[in-house]
């Protein structure tokens, strides 16, 4: 394959997959004038994922009892493109429903209602356990000052007690 040759008006670029002999003449005025087109700019802005249909066991149950009075051919499906449902759903749903668990078409995901509560109680009883404690560590570094004001009055030798608010004392 020969290189490509360039003249100051004309350039041979052959076509691809094909040999020298089918080369094609373009003007480097033709190059230049398509790079220069301005190629239209793609659109900035996401587009928002769109929010994850929930359906109540109420709307299940009726769509399941409308399926179940279908008895034509198609009826099935014109009701599916009507609620803009998938045939996947009705089986899910009929699964759901053969089992029993018809509390299991309106369960939500996530942590339930009542592990919140009992971590919200559990939180209330341990700020009061710590405030009582606060309580009695304050009352009892007060008789610590007592007890150091009472051995100074009568000049009474005692150990070195960490004095201030939160002194070490365990």
């Amino acid at each position: 394959m020969k290189p490509m040759t360039a003249t100051a008006s004309k350039m041979f670029i052959p076509f691809p997959g094909e040999g020298d002999e089918h080369a094609a003449a373009v003007s480097s005025a033709s190059i230049i004038k398509s790079l220069n087109k301005k190629l239209p700019e793609p659109d900035p802005e996401v587009k928002p994922k769109p929010a994850r249909r929930l359906f109540s066991a109420e709307y299940k149950l009726k769509i399941l009892q409308q399926t179940d009075q279908c008895h034509e051919p198609g009826q099935i499906g014109e009701l599916l493109r009507k609620e803009g449902l998938y045939s996947s759903h009705l089986t899910q749903w009929r699964k759901l429903r053969q089992q029993g668990i018809l509390d299991g078409l309106s369960e939500r995901r996530g942590k339930k209602q009542q592990d919140r509560n009992q971590l919200i109680q559990e939180n209330q009883a341990l700020k009061r356990k710590n405030l009582q404690l606060e309580k009695k560590m304050e009352h009892l570094e007060l008789l610590v000052e007592v007890q150091k004001k009472i051995s100074d009055v009568f000049q009474i030798s005692t150990p070195n007690l960490p004095s201030g608010k939160h002194g070490g004392a365990k």
